[in-house]
């Protein structure tokens, strides 16, 4: 069984332990909570009291640290619970920080113990479709590719995360990019593609609207964008052009795949991708779905990290990942800062 210890209570720790409701006690377990503010404590354990899985310390102690803590602690907290004997589950993004990413890597290779990123859009059906066609030849050769994060949460926008705005206003460049990167990144992977370099171009008028161009090792080009601080509806784009193919889930999902002639909109193309929802991580997804979660891709995430941490089988975002992916923060930074010159 794996026992985890959660750090942090805000929204993401909170909501952690209301999906976890989902996951079989004797599979998983909270045996321990943390965080600075007692009354978020006292708050999770009667949460986890009314699921029926209060913590009483029969359990023993915790394997497993489960860290939704603000971005800047991430890196610190995890190397912390690594040396204490622990495998480490982390939110996105691991750190703001290329040199504590390094340092992660180091401890996982000193430690022995795994850290895992917390990456729930690997686990969108869309996606997990598309990996499947793209696995089957169906897109012919990819060589464009689109991800975003497009979210209002700035001072008119969703006033529950005061901490992505906090770090909008300290950080710059793509803030938030391992939504948008990370499926690309594993549609990419399939044949060993990854970045290469990048450009990048933050708005002068508007904090949290960024533009990042990457280049691949294989000639492939990328466009990444961020915009949490206009009105424009909530997107990831999510799109692959391919010399024989394409699909798109955001703002309309459009299939047009090798041997269409005409390409599949809306709800059709949805019912054409969940033809090709095949493998472990995408019968979780299904799942999910027939129990009534509200976001099937953090159940599917969820499940897919227990069994892989009980079996020590590799996880999709592992250190390697989750490293690369998050280094985007501050090379896109970099990038938009020359930019400026």
């Amino acid at each position: 069984m794996l026992r985890i210890k959660l750090i942090g209570l805000g929204n993401r720790g909170m909501r952690t332990l209301e999906r976890f409701r989902h996951i079989p006690a004797d599979i998983a377990r909270f045996v321990e909570v943390v965080d600075l503010d007692g009354t978020l404590v006292a708050q999770a354990h009667e949460l986890l009291a009314a699921q029926g899985r209060p913590i009483d310390g029969s359990a023993g102690e915790a394997n497993v640290a489960y860290i939704c803590t603000d971005w800047h602690s991430h890196a610190r907290l995890a190397i912390q619970e690594m040396e204490s004997g622990r495998d480490t589950i982390v939110e996105v993004p691991l750190s703001v920080s290329i040199a504590e990413c390094e340092e992660l890597k180091e401890v996982c290779r000193r430690t022995g113990r795994r850290c895992l990123m917390a990456e729930n859009c690997c686990f969108d059906n869309f996606h997990l479709a598309c990996l499947e066609m793209a696995r089957q030849g169906l897109f012919g050769t990819i060589t464009h590719l689109e991800g975003a994060y497009i979210h209002t949460i700035g001072a008119d926008g969703d006033p529950t995360k005061p901490w992505m705005v906090e770090s909008l206003q300290t950080i710059g460049g793509n803030t938030y990019p391992t939504h948008a990167y990370g499926p690309i990144a594993q549609l990419l992977a399939l044949d060993g593609d990854g970045l290469d370099s990048l450009q990048s171009l933050s708005s002068a008028l508007t904090q949290g609207l960024n533009t990042t161009l990457i280049r691949t090792r294989k000639g492939r080009s990328v466009l990444l964008f961020l915009d949490v601080s206009t009105p424009r509806p909530y997107s990831r784009m999510q799109t692959i052009c391919g010399t024989e193919g394409f699909a798109q889930k955001y703002p309309v999902p459009t299939l047009q795949l090798k041997g269409m002639d005409t390409p599949a909109i809306g709800d059709e193309a949805l019912r054409l991708a969940d033809k090709y929802l095949v493998g472990e991580a995408a019968s979780y997804w299904q799942e999910g779905q027939r129990l009534g979660i509200e976001n099937p891709m953090n159940y599917a995430m969820d499940c897919r990290m227990m069994r892989c941490l009980a079996t020590g089988e590799r996880f999709e975002v592992e250190i390697g990942e989750g490293a690369e992916w998050s280094s985007l923060i501050e090379l896109t930074r970099r990038a938009a800062e020359e930019a400026q010159l």
